[in-house]
């Protein structure tokens, strides 16, 4: 073609297959073929690494290397590449034949040229430079880069697992020694002491007492069995296994023995705060068992346990629901026995308690654990609210047989109403006030059918279908998936973290009945001490309650709204007088706080401290813990026009209101929908069975202080 014409051949060559696109793809797919090979192959050496080679990361290398080779070549990686490099090539190779063929069809002859053999050797050491530059980078990039950063992840992954495995291990054989030193001690002093009755029941307890901490600490189902053989107190991953076990014993008996089809057994414990857990066997169980939680002791509604010392409370709990289980275990060890070994054996279990899930009953005695996907449902919610209206209008018509049947059609009526709204389309954003007119209604209706020695029934019926309309309010409106959502990741966080500022109630980290807590310390950055409702409540809290039984400090609480320069400080509090039960604070208590918080420095700027109670007296447990503390402040402050609008139509915010413990979800919803400041925590109560509305809670003011003199205002 002579030497003009061939230097512009190669400069076309290169410019078409070199420098453009072509090579870089070629190279590109094998570069991510190879990648994909090695990856796969890493991922299948640390698996196997984990479970085979104990550690030996020198043995996983060269087992890496030594494959590397035999590899490629059964992933095809060294055939695609022949394969991609001779169609690369056949690629050149075309255009420059094409180019000869033409020169060819032109019946030109040029001369020879000298320089022929220099041209292709310059082009060819281009060629093979430009190949290796873009190999190289391509390799780096898509070759070594994701292979060292997914095999350094795996290995450090492998390591930290490890690690983490080895240390799981060691303190695992410790709580194991411990275990069998206790149980030795124990079975030594027992054997060979003369104790009187008290003096064994004292070493029981001090026994059992050390077993439970190492039950709240231990990650091994194997052990946490071997613990729960000793006859200590049982806790929620007892009822857990309770389920599977009962569920398998009634599928053996008769079935003419049972109403219905069995499908599965649900364990429904409730404990005295108004909380509801529940634990299944099956997706729909056809079977109920309803148990109450009250001070540590599982018993059935309306019976009084007779093996409590024994910590048998469970099991007679539920022989009392399922008399025929008596065949089955005719006594509480026996049952034990046979929960063990399922705790045991069982994965599911032995998954819950390797994740450590189970701590959080043992240690806080409460329920914890990892968190119940449908406790965040809307729809889950509105079905616990008809459960809770039905068995509320039950009790009301056993307790007044005299109710006529034109009232119960009325309720049933407005029931269904609330009902069909709340099931059908929400799109047009107006259930809620369809909803509350319904209610009214139903009081318009209401008020002309009772006289005057019936208002308490009337008033009862009221607030039963008020408090029903309201909750199922709070499951329609719009922003209740976004609020169920965030307590859901509080509650996520929470579980991954006891420790979380974020997430954990500070009441739940910090033991307040210390006297050397520097408070300062626990406000958060942005806040000061005095502005943080959270911390000023739990204080209180630990001052009324240090003297009272921890299984009442969870279920009471204080709850401190902050507004201006007042503070506002409401009870759910359940006490002790003279050996008999109260459910106000005193004045003298009152006094007594004000003068606590004034020595903590918490009062710095305020000018006055108002005390709330209710205006009729509670006389039980469920009356006083009802009208939660935080609609007791959202009443007080409606009726004295803190939330109201003023004349520019713009909403006078209050500052804050915070707890003893994390609010509720009714009172969150409350409280947001009227614009009132709070934090959102995990552990809350999602459904709490006794709460109020504060449109139906009347308050007033037990008391005031004046924070200048220090002297009750008038």
């Amino acid at each position: 073609m002579g030497e003009q014409k061939a230097q512009l051949l190669m400069d076309h060559v290169t410019r078409e297959c070199f420098e453009k696109t072509s090579l870089y793809k070629t190279i590109l797919y094998d570069c991510t073929h190879i990648s994909g090979l090695i990856t796969r192959e890493l991922g299948t050496l640390t698996r196997y690494a984990s479970t085979k080679l104990d550690g030996k990361l020198a043995s996983i290398l060269m087992e890496i290397l030594k494959r590397l080779p035999d590899l490629l070549k059964a992933g095809g990686a060294v055939d695609e590449m022949k394969k991609s490099a001779a169609k690369f090539l056949q690629n050149a190779n075309q255009i420059i034949q094409d180019a000869i063929t033409e020169h060819k069809s032109l019946n030109a002859t040029v001369a020879a040229s000298r320089n022929a053999q220099l041209l292709r050797d310059q082009k060819m050491q281009q060629w093979k430079e430009t190949n290796i530059e873009i190999s190289n980078q391509l390799i780096a990039t898509h070759v070594l880069q994701p292979i060292l950063s997914y095999g350094v992840n795996h290995l450090v992954g492998y390591i930290g697992n490890s690690i983490k495995k080895q240390y799981r291990s060691y303190k695992e054989d410790r709580y194991r020694a411990d275990f069998e030193s206790l149980k030795k001690d124990f079975d030594e002093k027992v054997k060979n002491a003369k104790f009187n009755v008290e003096e064994h029941t004292r070493e029981v307890k001090t026994y059992h007492e050390a077993l439970v901490k190492l039950l709240g600490k231990t990650r091994d189902a194997k052990l946490f069995a071997s613990i729960l053989r000793e006859n200590v107190p049982m806790d929620m991953t007892c009822v857990q296994a309770c389920t599977n076990v009962l569920d398998a014993c009634m599928r053996g008996f008769e079935t003419a023995n049972l109403k219905e089809k069995f499908t599965g057994i649900c364990i429904v414990v409730e404990g005295s705060d108004g909380s509801s857990h529940e634990y299944s066997s099956s997706k729909n169980p056809s079977h109920k068992i309803f148990l109450t939680l009250d001070d540590n002791h599982f018993r059935a509604s309306g019976f009084e346990n007779t093996e409590a010392l024994q910590n048998s409370c469970l099991y007679e709990a539920l022989m009392r629901q399922v008399p025929s289980l008596k065949r089955m275990f005719s006594n509480g060890k026996e049952f034990r026995e046979c929960l063990s070994d399922h705790i045991k054996n069982n994965k599911g279990l032995q998954y819950t308690i390797a994740q450590g899930w189970h701590r959080y009953t043992i240690e806080k005695r409460n329920y914890g654990g990892a968190i119940k996907e449908e406790n965040f449902s809307p729809d889950v919610l509105y079905n616990k609210h008809v459960s809770n209206v039905k068995e509320a209008l039950k009790n009301i018509y056993k307790n007044s047989p005299t109710l006529s049947r034109e009232i119960q059609n009325k309720i049933q009526e407005c029931v269904d109403n609330i009902d069909k709204i709340a099931t059908g389309d929400l799109k047009n954003g107006n259930a809620a006030h369809d909803i509350n007119t319904i209610v009214k209604d139903f009081d318009k209706w209401l008020d002309n059918k009772f006289q005057n020695d019936e208002l308490k029934l009337r008033n009862e019926l009221k607030q039963t279908m008020s408090t029903f309309g309201e909750r199922v309010n709070q499951t329609v409106r719009q922003n209740c998936k976004i609020m169920l959502d965030e307590f859901r990741e509080q509650a996520i966080r929470a579980d991954r973290s006891s420790t979380d500022p974020d997430a954990v109630h500070v009441a739940d980290r910090i033991d307040f009945t210390r006297d050397d807590i520097n408070l300062q310390s626990l406000a958060n950055n942005s806040t000061k001490l005095r502005n943080d409702p959270d911390i000023i409540a739990s204080v209180i809290h630990a001052k009324l309650n240090k003297d009272l039984p921890k299984s009442e400090w969870r279920y009471n609480t204080v709850i401190v709204g902050i507004h201006n320069e007042a503070v506002y400080i409401a009870f759910n509090q359940v006490g002790i007088a003279n050996g008999q039960e109260t459910y106000v604070i005193t004045e003298k208590q009152g006094e007594e706080i004000f003068q606590y918080l004034n020595s903590k420095k918490l009062l710095v700027g305020r000018y006055k401290v108002i005390f709330l109670e209710e205006k009729s007296t509670p006389t039980d447990r469920t009356t006083c813990r009802a009208p939660h503390g935080e609609m007791q402040i959202l009443r007080f402050w409606n009726n004295s026009g803190i939330l109201r609008e003023d004349n520019k139509g713009t909403r006078r915010k209050p500052w804050s209101i915070g707890g003893s413990k994390p609010p509720c979800f009714c009172c969150s919803v409350a409280m947001k929908t009227r614009n009132v400041n709070h934090k959102v925590y995990g552990k809350a109560n999602m459904s709490p069975r006794n709460w109020i509305p504060p449109d139906n809670i009347n308050v007033k003011v037990k008391m005031a202080w004046n924070v200048q003199t220090k002297s009750r205002r008038k």
